[in-house]
């Protein structure tokens, strides 16, 4: 079983992240990024790591990125990369 940690962060009495921490494996990595995505909107999230909404929405819902993306995502989010695909 994973171990979830949430730690919610209260800027002007109002939530502005959610940081989660998950083993985090390609077969979560969707799920993973929507709980980290918190409550800002995927507009939002995906001009900050660099990407379109499209693709955010497409990873969320369990397609794999490309390199390129899935790189973006993981410095984003600071996932380690080799823990992600086991090396």
């Amino acid at each position: 079983m994973s171990e979830l940690l949430i730690k919610i962060n209260i800027l002007d009495s109002r939530v502005d992240a959610v940081e989660c921490h998950v083993k985090t494996t390609l077969e979560n990595l969707g799920e993973t990024v929507k709980r980290l995505r918190g409550f800002k909107s995927l507009s939002q999230r995906a001009a900050q790591i660099g990407i379109s909404k499209a693709t955010l929405s497409r990873i969320e819902n369990g397609k794999m990125p490309d390199l390129i993306t899935f790189a973006k995502i993981s410095k984003f989010y600071k996932l380690d990369i080799r823990s992600i695909l086991n090396c």
